[in-house]
């Protein structure tokens, strides 16, 4: 379902996803909703980056499952100054802005998506506690 909330005086939308643990597949399970948001796919796992040349930006990558030899999803993350907070490393400015927050055990996480919204690198920080607080 869709969400909105205030930020600098404009109104922006958001998509709330959340997801538990799989104890046995180590993958992240969409939980039942409405589907109204299909680019996120139904499992996820989180992963420490190995490539050096991304693991300048991002410590981690967020996967989805191999479909045809290509990943349904892929992205690093960036960790942010609130704890067990992350965001998507993409710098295109026609992406989505990607928060990810997981619980204190690790057993649950909920994705954030804001389509065809980005903030800049210096406001990002604000945006994340303003959005907190939201919460």
């Amino acid at each position: 379902m869709k969400r909105e909330f205030q930020y600098n005086g404009k109104t922006v939308g958001y998509y709330c996803i959340a997801f538990t643990l799989n104890d046995t597949t180590q993958r992240y399970e969409k939980q039942p909703m409405i589907r109204d948001f299909k680019k996120i796919p139904t499992d996820l796992k989180i992963e420490e980056t190995i490539d050096p040349k991304i693991r300048i930006r991002s410590e981690y990558l967020l996967r989805g499952r191999q479909v045809n030899g290509k990943c349904t999803l892929h992205l690093g993350l960036e960790k942010s100054t609130i704890q067990k907070m992350y965001r998507s490393a993409l710098n295109d400015p026609k992406k989505s802005e990607v928060h990810i927050i997981l619980s204190d055990d690790y057993k649950k996480m909920t994705i954030y998506v804001f389509n065809n919204f980005r903030v800049q690198r210096p406001a990002r920080p604000m945006f994340q506690r303003e959005f907190i607080k939201h919460l």
